[in-house]
């Protein structure tokens, strides 16, 4: 069995890369950790860069529920989508549009930008060097693949797009300034001059007119939107890095043309919040989100009041979502206070408080001998804010429960939604009505370290978007651990303690996850796991000889960095998502977003909750493993054991009902079947059924379909004496399996080819049958045999072609009469199996005269049915 043995984080200061398993036990990080903003800057290597020829295996995912993800274009460093703040993929009616890092050749530049468009969102024309590399006015920084001081260097794209043009905006760094700027942050858009899929795009724009050397700005959060009078509109929220703090900037299009207005303070961080320093802030750079059709619209951060850093603030001491809003399509910004630039919205304590008092009081650390009380919790810095199509506010963000110093990966740690109608806000403040939601629980995902030695939380992120002609439909896009993050015992140490136990994580991975809600997110649908892809090191290069190269925990694939439009419908989402390249990395630091990353942008389709929930850690087995046995194998003897728990010949018990529970639905059926199947067989199927047609016949069933079936389950009812001969064939011999128990009997058949599937002595009826393709139940219709027939030409002379098909083996008898009903001739008397056939006719008796000119009769007798035709014979 391939294994994957990672580390968890014993404590912010406990980290070893020289583990080969890990101890399960305490596990606590430090609580005010500050978001340093040297995590995109490009530091000396500390493991050295891996060939370049290596790519990870691109994944074109299909899944049930329409599931699906295209490969769009690499990026040779995947800083451009680690800003949660960011746009990088936009939609309208008609169109999606990307922007993002690309990758260019080795040793050239990781500031070149890309951008892409699409119809359908699965083929996609990409663009490259949209910022000009090679000839522009600015400089570039100096480093591991920045190339020449005067090479472009793209940061932080962020993807726009209107009915006429798709945009692309970003940050150009180009370098220390003399006036003062450290990174010389200088935004920047262009867009294509022909429209759509014109191929064109305009040589790139300052967005701020009056940009200076003091100035330094950096992760912009664009939105484009419509205003009032139905122009065209571009609002812009960057942070300043050299002179921290935020600055707003709002246009006008003149002639289809940007026209900025001059740069303005919305969110004061250096006068109202606790500041940031070189060091970083507590403070998240600004998002801003405009609803067209209300005019109402949010500009907020995840950060401190003044004081909150020490525990000390008169408004609150929670790290938490704070914002202004506006009720003009961004003309002008207010707090509860309008009068009050350091008036914000907020959340009060007492709303917080009812959230930490749905989480256990106390966290007791059973190995450590520790006992902690939960008073208070900690968000991190990727978050979200957007505005439905009603001009509801909704903001995304994570919550991790804490005491007065630490974090703890326990029940609560998760990513959180809120929601508040900005109207109500405009009119009450504070007293406004808020409604709160768990939609994700994130432990199973943040006590992992990742390859620095970090929790897990700093990659991840989640994305909102909405049905635009429904708000009552919210989709979030979040990338979390697969099911196998619980683990299993890979070495008890000998003893009962569980506190020296070795863990061993097969397959695990972080996957994109969709959650949908259709009560504006009050509750949330449970989670389609989009890509579903594992760490399988059958996969790796052969240097690499089934093991991680040395300094990574981590290099399967690993979907991360997910970001969704505002728009999408109220059956499918939009999203767009990088996968790091374990073997291609420049840079050297260990992260994912250090190495060159293929971009993907995928949709889900998602229309009814029939998706499993992801197994609790906390329990002590892993259910949907398939070994039902216990003897560490997933084999044929795990599909014998499910195909006898069905058929009730020999029940599973607790432990092998929750390892059979393949996709954790809670129940046991020919579904779980064929998830064994797959990994016996690997997932190689290209041709999945989406019906599976089940024809009675005089005595027996037959099957029919049109391409894979990876099972079925049947339950029939008869009288008594009934018996059956199980005749099917299947991809996968010995596993199918009939029980019959007085009047009633079940039926299972698994990987069946079309065919016969069984003869009986007497007759039945079909009471219930469940059919999978390799993934998803499929359609299952029960028919009786039946013959169609038709005959060409007619009218016809001398002869004429009589085509019929029969659906279910019989006897057939075609005989041609005359219109006194008089026998003619029989052209067939014979014994047919289900399929086509073809007979002529050349207007001659049984005796071979030729018949004159008239009406005859064709009389085609099947034991499914009769069928008759006219036939004129014309001479």
């Amino acid at each position: 069995m391939n294994r994957t043995l990672v580390s968890l984080i014993v404590s912010a200061f406990a980290i070893s890369f020289t583990f080969s398993a890990i101890t399960k036990g305490p596990v606590k990080d430090l609580k005010m950790k500050k978001l340093q903003k040297s995590r995109m800057q490009e530091n000396e290597p500390t493991v050295v860069a891996r060939e370049a020829s290596y790519w990870n295996k691109p994944h074109q995912y299909s899944l049930r529920n329409g599931a699906s993800a295209a490969l769009v274009d690499s990026s040779g460093n995947g800083y451009g989508m680690v800003s949660s703040v960011t746009r990088p993929i936009d939609s309208t009616e008609d169109y999606l549009s990307i922007a993002y890092r690309q990758y260019c050749g080795v040793g050239t530049t990781h500031g070149q930008l890309g951008g892409a468009v699409s119809e359908d969102g699965e083929e996609w024309e990409a663009y490259f060097n949209l910022n000009a590399n090679g000839n522009p006015p600015w400089g570039g920084g100096a480093g591991v693949g920045n190339g020449s001081d005067d090479t472009a260097q793209a940061r932080y794209p962020s993807a726009l797009a209107t009915d006429d043009f798709p945009f692309a905006l970003w940050n150009e760094y180009t370098g220390v300034q003399p006036g003062g700027s450290q990174y010389g942050g200088r935004l920047y858009y262009t867009y294509d001059e022909f429209g759509w899929e014109g191929g064109s795009y305009a040589y790139p724009s300052d967005l701020d007119l009056l940009w200076g050397e003091t100035k330094d700005l950096w992760t912009a959060s664009p939105d484009m939107f419509t205003d009032g009078e139905g122009q065209n509109a571009l609002a812009v929220s960057a942070a300043d890095w050299s002179r921290s703090n935020n600055y707003y900037f709002r246009s006008e299009f003149v002639d289809g043309v940007i026209v900025m207005g001059e740069e303005q303070i919305v969110i004061d961080e250096a006068n109202c919040l606790v500041a940031g320093d070189a060091s970083g802030s507590f403070n998240t750079a600004p998002m801003v989100a405009i609803d067209d059709n209300t005019g109402y619209g949010v500009m907020g951060i995840i950060g401190l009041f003044p004081g909150g850093d020490e525990g000390t603030s008169d408004i609150s001491n929670y790290h938490q979502p704070i914002f202004k809003i506006t009720t003009d399509y961004g003309q002008t910004w207010q707090g509860p206070d309008a009068a009050d630039d350091c008036s914000f919205y907020h959340m009060p304590d007492s709303y917080w408080q009812t959230i930490i008092d749905s989480w256990d009081d106390v966290y007791i650390d059973e190995c450590g001998g520790y006992e902690y009380f939960i008073v208070d919790f900690w968000s991190y810095y990727d978050f979200d804010y957007k505005v439905d199509s009603a001009g509801n506010l909704h903001i995304l963000m994570t919550m991790v429960p804490s005491d007065e110093e630490y974090v703890f990966w326990v029940d609560g740690a998760g990513w959180y939604h809120f929601s508040a109608s900005l109207e109500d806000l405009a009119a009450n403040g504070q007293d406004a009505d808020w409604s709160w939601s768990q939609v994700a629980d994130m432990q199973d995902t943040w006590i992992f370290s990742d390859n620095d030695g970090e929790t897990n939380i700093w990659q991840s992120m989640a994305s909102l978007s909405f049905a635009q002609d429904n708000s009552d439909v919210v989709w979030v896009v979040l990338n979390q651990m697969n099911e196998y993050a619980c683990g299993e015992v890979y070495d008890d140490a000998g003893t009962e303690d569980p506190c020296d136990d070795l863990y061993e994580y097969p397959s695990i991975s972080q996957d994109l996850f969709v959650y949908k809600s259709t009560d504006g997110g009050a509750t949330w649908w449970n989670p389609l796991n989009a890509t579903s892809s594992i760490d399988n090191p059958d996969d790796y290069p052969a240097s690499w000889q089934g093991v991680c190269p040395d300094g990574l925990i981590w290099c399967g694939p690993e979907e991360q960095y997910p970001h969704a439009p505002q728009w999408s419908t109220e059956d499918e989402v939009y999203y767009m998502f990088q996968m790091p390249n374990w073997g291609f990395n420049e840079i050297g630091d260990l992260l994912g977003a250090d190495h060159m990353n293929r971009v993907y942008v995928g949709k889900a389709e998602v229309t009814s909750d029939t998706e499993g929930t992801l197994p609790d850690c906390d329990d002590t087995q892993v259910c949907g493993t398939g070994d039902t046995n216990g003897d560490t194998f997933t084999d044929v003897l795990d599909i014998v054991a499910i195909v006898n728990n069905i058929l009730g010949t020999l029940p599973l018990d607790d432990f092998g009902l929750c390892a059979g529970d393949m996709n954790l639905d809670g129940m046991i059926d020919v579904l779980d079947i064929v998830a064994v199947v797959n990994i016996i067989l690997g997932n190689r199927v290209s041709d999945d059924a989406s019906q599976a047609k089940f024809i009675r016949t005089a005595n027996g069933l037959s099957m029919e379909s049109d391409g894979y079936v990876g099972g079925f389950e049947m339950t029939l009812s008869h009288g008594p004496g009934f018996d059956l001969d199980l005749v099917a064939k299947s991809v996968l011999d010995g596993v199918s399996a009939f029980n019959t128990n007085g009047n009633t009997t079940k039926l299972v058949v698994v990987t069946p080819i079309e065919g016969e599937i069984f003869t009986s002595n007497s007759d039945f009826s079909i009471e219930n049958v469940v059919a999978v393709n390799s993934e998803e139940y499929i359609a299952s219709p029960v028919v009786d045999g039946y013959v169609i027939a038709e005959n060409y030409p007619n009218p016809f002379n001398p002869s004429t072609t009589i085509s019929y098909d029969l659906i279910g083996a019989s006897n057939v008898n075609l005989t041609i009469y005359n219109v006194m009903g008089q026998e003619v001739a029989t052209l067939v008397n014979d014994f047919k199996a289900t399929g086509s056939y073809e007979v002529v006719w050349n207007g001659t008796n049984s005796n071979g005269l030729v018949m004159p000119s008239g009406l005859y009769i064709m009389k085609l007798e099947t034991e499914h049915g009769i069928v008759s035709n006219k036939l004129s014979l014309l001479r």
